[in-house]
């Protein structure tokens, strides 16, 4: 897995909480195809076992989901642009906000 460009790896924090304890890494994209290409381009986030898996985690609330698929897509655009973007992920979570 590549480093991270959402995060500071160095000091690893959940990105909701800022939690130290039980963290795992969070790929902001869903799908096979997606977390692989988030492992290559660092679109990763450290949470919480609560906030990646528990009730109110991103796999449970759809809008700390978006937050970090937007995320994402900020972060790729701002180094590779968006036509990059939707070349190589196919789907503008920006414009679903």
């Amino acid at each position: 897995m590549s480093r991270s460009i959402l995060c500071d790896t160095d000091s690893p924090r959940c990105y909701f909480c800022g939690g130290v304890m039980q963290l795992e890494s969070h790929h902001c994209l869903f799908g096979i195809a997606n977390r692989q290409k988030a492992d290559k381009y660092g679109l990763w986030v450290y949470l919480c076992a609560e906030h990646h898996r528990g009730q109110f985690g991103v796999h449970h609330c759809k809008e700390r989901a978006r937050e970090l698929q937007s995320l994402a897509q900020i972060k790729f655009e701002e180094k590779y642009g968006h036509d990059k973007f939707m070349a190589e992920f196919g789907r503008n979570y920006l414009e679903e906000m």
